[in-house]
């Protein structure tokens, strides 16, 4: 709340110093309209006697704070649009346990030249003019521009909220999914190359932040190709530190532009370890994954409870061995379980030192070509200017570590040029970065190295061509065993033609040519690939179409021995799109994928297919079918091609700290969903969905769920609901078996203009052979009046009696009196009554509590 405050001391100031005296219609048109609030928040006072577990009463009640007396519990969003003409602000308060812990954000904008100012949580960076001492981070602080004719100047003092990581794996003859070993990705902060081109979020590639997963659309990716990916991620108990720059660039017109920039970067105090807790509802199937917001320090205790009860590792539950972020309960957990995670999470810190960097630019603009300067880094192949003209760019940077066992110092130096004329357009760049330059961490594909490529293009008449070529002498970073840095160099050399025809649309030709020649400690790397791809349509069917084939030779791991091994690739994918009408469409996809290392060889498929008929609005249905199988040789483990060398922690960014084989996932899944309309006051639904997950990152089970339900509005005032559910779960390779069948049934209703009714009807039937199978049935009942247009009598009634594993009664009373004060809050007066019976007589999350709670509900 102290953030609010200081929002609205800011507008306050700046009122009394834009006018004395102001008017109510200015003030309403440039303040009040301007603001908006959305989300709710309920502040709480509860005085409760408890016997029985107080712990699980804990957990169980109050969104797990049952142990305050005082709770503020929601999620509220204040945002201001350029409010007094000038400033912008956003804010959101969340302190709800099942939440993402990264939800709070407060941010304050005021832009009115010559000045920008930002304040709170902001994507902070410097100018960039020099992409050795270039900046890209999520921070919590402060930064302020100023720009005045050829003259801008910007400075940046904060917290570093995120910690910058840039990792390199192989693929795995899969499109994933693909885990970082991260969790709690900052949303929109990833760069993702295969092989060196960039991807495109929902064209090329999905993530799921909270828990590093990303999966490639329509793409599968070869045990042959390199992904590199730059990300940041938020920690937990790691030492921030802070983040000061400042840099400034003057315009000299047609003699260049000179930049300077300076930053730091100081590590913060460690401090103690500290535990945090994570609520969950239970989600069905064993199946289903759970997911920790941060991956758990394992030398540390971690505790789970199921509604209040303490769980077993690998008795009750298991931690996937792949991502530990990622834990399985061994049976059927109902949703209206409560779970619970105490646990500790894994320090994420890499900087390892304070680091400082100062850095010097200069480019000028040769030509008459267009007067945009390119960014520094970037090759700028967008540019389509048939004048003659370019840049020149010159950068130099010193980058510094500072510490007391390994410090370290260097001084980086690049050369960007870029030139375009007619049709034609050439891009080079050599850089010189040496194994001891460090910079301020940022997220980027910089890397410590000698290197020079070069860019030849072509684009008429939809016909492009192009020409790269490229050298590089790549440092690799790695720790000793006494905590001291370890330098090792490996050589990449790269020549690439493309070539492309475009003439009638949607009817692409496109052909590649790439060598890649690669060399470490381990052995050479050799790859000549090549790639014909086209799209044509017959009739109404679009059809897509590529082959690639690859063939050289590798080092390859075999246990803890390398072998020298000839490897090869031939990879076949179409893709169709049919819309015969406005009632039918289907869509295809498949791909064959044969891989031999040496005396070994493998095949992979994947394909897919989905059919959606909807003959009128009323009507939908949909089928899809997804089989995934990487084959028998889905990793060449130990494979560099030189696209991922020098990553995994360097000069630049820290890594992932250990290295790891991609796992793989094979998937077999068949689902069809039906909805149906049959009046305005009466619809049904039917799901049919069978899934087999097997490889590493999965439950390694086979799922068979089947549902269908009915919503009847009988009339204007009365609803009915009723849906079933039966699913079967069974482990490959492991004996145990788990199906359960569920039952639900609802009415609401409103008979007269005070009185309202609602209840529901819940049973579960659990079976299997795991020992953990639980029945349960439930009864919710609920009443209210209204006395007036702003207050309310309510009371509900509920009954759980649960048999099998951790058998249990719960029984609990509710009356309370809502009385509004003003539109969306309301003040909520009430008496609460809940007994927790176990019935084997086992003590834990067995309690008995009585009183009375008064609370502020808010809502827009």
């Amino acid at each position: 709340m102290r953030w609010i405050a200081l929002i609205c001391g800011l507008l306050f100031t700046v009122t009394i110093g834009h006018s004395w005296a102001v008017d109510w219609s200015w003030f309403k048109k440039n303040v009040i309209d301007r603001i908006e609030l959305s989300g709710s928040r309920t502040f709480g006072f509860h005085s409760h006697a408890v016997s029985g577990d107080r712990e699980a009463f804990n957990s169980l009640n109050y969104y797990g704070y049952g142990d305050r007396r005082w709770t503020d519990v929601g999620n509220m969003s204040f945002a201001g649009q350029k409010v007094f003409g000038v400033a912008t602000f956003r804010a959101t308060v969340d302190t709800n346990r099942f939440s993402d812990p990264n939800s709070q954000h407060v941010s304050i904008d005021y832009d009115k030249k010559p000045y920008s100012i930002h304040l709170g949580d902001i994507q902070g960076s410097m100018l960039n003019s020099n992409r050795f001492a270039s900046f890209q981070k999520t921070l919590k602080g402060a930064s302020i521009e100023y720009g005045s004719g050829p003259l801008r100047v910007k400075g940046i003092y904060s917290e570093a909220k995120g910690t910058p990581r840039t990792i390199s794996f192989t693929g795995n003859n899969t499109s994933g999914p693909f885990y970082l070993n991260s969790s709690q990705l900052v949303p929109g902060s990833e760069q993702i190359e295969v092989d060196g081109q960039p991807m495109r979020i929902v064209d090329d590639y999905v993530i799921r932040y909270e828990y590093g997963e990303i999966t490639f659309v329509n793409r599968v990716i070869s045990p042959t190709s390199t992904i590199v990916i730059s990300f940041e991620a938020y920690g937990f108990n790691s030492s921030r530190g802070t983040i000061q720059g400042v840099g400034a660039t003057y315009d000299l017109g047609k003699f260049g532009r000179i930049g300077v920039t300076g930053m730091r970067q100081l590590t913060g105090t460690s401090g103690a370890l500290s535990t945090r807790s994570e609520l969950f509802q239970g989600a069905g199937a064993p199946s289903t994954p759970y997911f920790l917001q941060f991956e758990p320090l394992r030398t540390r205790p971690i505790r789970v409870l199921l509604n209040g009860s303490e769980q077993t590792e690998n008795v009750h539950f298991r931690f996937d061995l792949d991502n530990p972020t990622i834990f399985f309960f061994l049976f059927f957990v109902p949703t209206t379980a409560t779970i619970e995670v105490i646990y500790t999470p894994t320090p994420t810190s890499t900087v390892d030192g304070d680091r400082e960097v100062i850095g010097l630019d200069y480019s000028i603009r040769i030509g008459s070509g267009p007067k945009g300067l390119a960014v520094p880094g970037q090759l700028d192949t967008a540019t389509k200017s048939k004048s003659s003209g370019g840049e020149i760019r010159l950068y130099q940077a010193k980058g510094s570590l500072k510490n007391e066992i390994n410090p370290m110092s260097g001084i980086a130096k690049g050369i960007d040029v870029r030139y375009d004329w007619g049709d034609f357009r050439f891009r080079t760049s050599t850089r010189d970065v040496p194994a001891t330059y460090v910079s301020v961490e940022s997220r980027g594909f910089n890397r410590n190295e000698k290197a020079t490529d070069a860019t030849l293009s072509y684009e008429r008449n939809g016909l492009t061509a192009e020409l790269t070529g490229g050298a590089s002498k790549v440092i690799s970073q790695r720790v000793g065993s006494g905590g001291e840095p370890i330098f090792s160099t490996a050589d990449l050399k790269r020549a690439n033609a493309s070539f492309g025809y475009n003439k009638i649309v949607g009817e692409p030709w496109r052909l590649d040519l790439t060598h890649l020649d690669s060399e470490t400690s381990f052995g050479k790397t050799r790859l000549d690939s090549a790639s014909l791809s086209t799209s044509r349509f017959v009739g109404p069917v679009q059809i897509r179409v590529a082959f690639d084939t690859q063939t050289g030779s590798a080092p390859l791991t075999e246990g803890s021995s390398t072998v020298q091994k000839d490897i090869a690739l031939n990879t076949f994918k179409i893709e169709s799109t049919y819309n015969p009408n406005k009632v039918w469409s289907f869509g295809m996809r498949a791909g064959l994928s044969n891989v031999r290392a040496g005396d070994e060889s493998g095949t992979g498929q994947d394909y897919s297919f989905v059919s959606t008929y909807q003959p009128t609005q009323r009507l939908s249905v949909n089928l899809t079918y997804a089989k995934s199988d990487a084959g028998q040789l889905a990793l060449l483990s130990g494979l560099q091609t030189g696209w991922g060398l020098g990553y995994n922690g360097n000069g630049f960014s820290g890594g992932i700290g250990t290295n790891f084989e991609v796992g793989v996932t094979n998937a077999n899944i068949l689902s069809l969903r039906t909805n149906y309309e049959i009046s305005e006051s009466l619809s049904i639904f039917a799901l049919l969905d069978q899934t087999e997950l097997t490889g590493s990152y999965s439950s390694n089970s086979k799922t068979n769920r089947y549902d269908i339900g009915v919503d009847w509005a009988a009339s204007e005032s009365t609803r009915f609901g009723f849906s079933i559910n039966q699913s079967q779960t069974e482990f490959i390779d492991s004996p145990i078996r788990s199906n359960s069948t569920s039952l639900s049934a609802n009415m609401s209703a409103r008979p007269g203009k005070k009185w309202s009714v609602s209840s529901a009807v819940s049973y579960l039937l659990a079976g299997g052979t795991s020992d953990f199978a639980q029945n349960n049935v439930g009864f919710d009942f609920a009443i209210g009046y209204n006395l007036s247009q702003k207050q309310r009598l309510q009371a509900v009634y509920r009954f759980g009696h649960s048999t099998g594993f951790l058998q249990q009664d719960d029984e609990a009373f509710e009356f309370s009196h809502v009385y509004q004060l003003w539109q969306g809050v309301s003040l909520v007066s009430s008496y609460k009554y809940r007994n927790v019976v176990n019935l084997d007589g086992n003590p834990s999350g067995m309690y008995k509590s009585s009183g009375f709670d008064l609370e502020l509900r808010i809502g827009f």
